[in-house]
This record gives structure tokens, sequence and C-alpha cells, in this order.
């Protein structure tokens, strides 16, 4: 974060995330792809992850997710629906943790595990408007 302005890293409960979406986007990339080399050479002996997603680096121990914990969620909650929408790559673990009756919406335009798929935020924004006005 120090060698790119406007960028910085988020500690998180079971990961650490570097952000650079609100950096130089050409510098950012090259220093992300560094950093994803960098760390997954350090971590090659250890039970953690490097990941790449949008505008992110991403550290974290392996099978902690967002599918592992929704799965854990959906067990204590019983859900009546699930409806899950995402437009990174880090919620195609969610996607395919769910079960076949869940709603699940990618958004944005890529091949997915979810069952359904929207062109913009703005088309999830008017279905949940919709859920909530019925």
């Amino acid at each position: 974060a120090d060698r790119l302005p406007g960028s910085f890293v988020e500690e998180k409960e079971y990961s650490l995330v570097w952000h650079y979406r609100p950096s130089d986007p050409e510098h950012g990339a090259r220093l992300a792809a560094e950093a994803y080399d960098h760390l997954t050479t350090l971590t090659a002996n250890f039970d953690l992850q490097v990941n790449r997603g949008l505008k992110i680096v991403e550290i974290r121990p392996v099978g902690v997710h967002k599918g592992s914990m929704a799965l854990r969620l959906m067990n204590l909650v019983q859900p009546e629906m699930i409806l899950a929408a995402g437009d990174d790559w880090t919620d195609e673990d969610l996607f395919q943790a769910l079960p076949e009756e869940a709603f699940s919406v990618k958004v944005g335009i890529s091949s997915t595990l979810a069952r359904f798929s929207v062109g913009h935020q703005a088309e999830i924004i008017r279905l949940l408007e919709e859920l909530v006005a019925d």
C-alpha cells in the first residue's frame, strides 16, 4: 500500500486484502501481479491461498471463503429463501456452495456458477426493491 497512492490493506477476520481500485489502474495492475507472485512463493508451504480479484489481492486460509461461511450461516438460521448476488470471482465459491433451490445471480458478463446473471448492479437493486414492495 505504501508503493501505490490510494491503495490500502484491509484486515478481515480471516484474511488480508490489498485494494487498489482507487489507484492508478496500470500501476495497480503491475503491482498486483508482483504481489501475487511474491505472496504465492512465500506461502507455498502453508495452508494459505493467494487470490487476485477485481482490483484486489487477497490472502486467506485454504477453505475459508464466502461459500463455507454461507453454509455455516444457513445451518444456524435455516432460511426460507436464499438470494445471493455478486460481481466478483470470490462469489463463485458462494454460488457453488448454495443449495439448488437458492437464487444465485452473477452481476456482470462472465462465466459463472450462478443460476442467473444480470448485466449491471442497477438490475439487482430493482429486483430487491420489487421484493421489498411485495
